[in-house]
């Protein structure tokens, strides 16, 4: 199931409507129409809103899998200075430049620039790449300090 399916799916399972989503997210019907649709992707900072609404964690959204019901109090939201600095720190410890990071992701490198000097964020496909490559959850490089957290795991071994 591909996520835009899933987002139609999930909607249906809780019965909501595309206006209760859309009004939940503060977007329009044709918004959240075109997301499911497939023809206009989600971006990362609207993953964390759009799983609150569907009640699932943010990484069982882009699996598009209800796991479990969402722990709200996890759910925080979006900073594109945490996003650019675990992406940064991810890249720097897989010894990867920025070009290389783009030809993995088939993007172009000006994104990867971009995300890192915070003028931009990944669509969700994109992040779903980030994922894929650098082995770590999306909940994780949205909403956690992954540096801070390796520290604090490597003095408790």
């Amino acid at each position: 199931m591909k996520l835009n399916e899933y987002i139609q799916f999930r909607r249906k399972e809780l019965g909501l409507t595309q206006k209760d989503v859309a009004d939940a997210l503060n977007y329009t019907v044709q918004a959240i129409s075109k997301y499911e649709k497939g023809l206009s992707p989600l971006s990362s900072s609207s993953l964390i809103p759009m799983a609150k609404v569907l009640k699932v964690d943010v990484d069982s959204l882009l699996r598009c899998e209800t796991k479990k019901e969402n722990d709200l109090a996890e759910l925080k939201t979006f900073s594109s200075q945490l996003f650019a600095k675990n992406f940064k720190y991810l890249r720097e410890v897989h010894n990867l430049t920025q070009k290389e990071v783009a030809t993995l992701l088939k993007i172009p490198y000006q994104s990867v620039f971009n995300w890192e000097k915070e003028k931009s964020v990944p669509k969700t496909p994109a992040l779903i790449g980030i994922t894929e490559l650098f082995d770590v959850s999306a909940t994780s490089i949205m909403l956690t300090n992954i540096k801070e957290e390796r520290h604090k795991a490597e003095l408790r071994s």
